[in-house]
């Protein structure tokens, strides 16, 4: 029988920093179709995140020195359509 190694394993959890029930319904459905954890707050999490906000989904790194989130806007600047 063949394992998948850590790295193929591993997933990112969601949070969901929004307060509005249409974002969390967002962030649920999210999580269930990725297979992976919806977590309910972030300050114990070091490592990544997707994390569903009021205006966008942002791939966000936590803890001391962390960048800024990751994110693409299609809509607006040089890639708007």
């Amino acid at each position: 029988m063949q394992q998948d190694s850590p790295e193929a394993s591993a997933t990112v959890p969601v949070y969901c920093e929004s307060e509005s029930a249409e974002r969390g319904e967002i962030a649920r459905n999210l999580a269930a179709s990725l297979r992976t954890e919806l977590i309910a707050q972030i300050d114990n999490h070091v490592g990544l995140t997707l994390t569903v906000t009021d205006t966008r989904l942002e791939l966000r790194t936590s803890g001391k020195r962390a960048p800024g989130p990751v994110f693409v806007d299609f809509v607006g600047g040089s890639l708007g359509h």
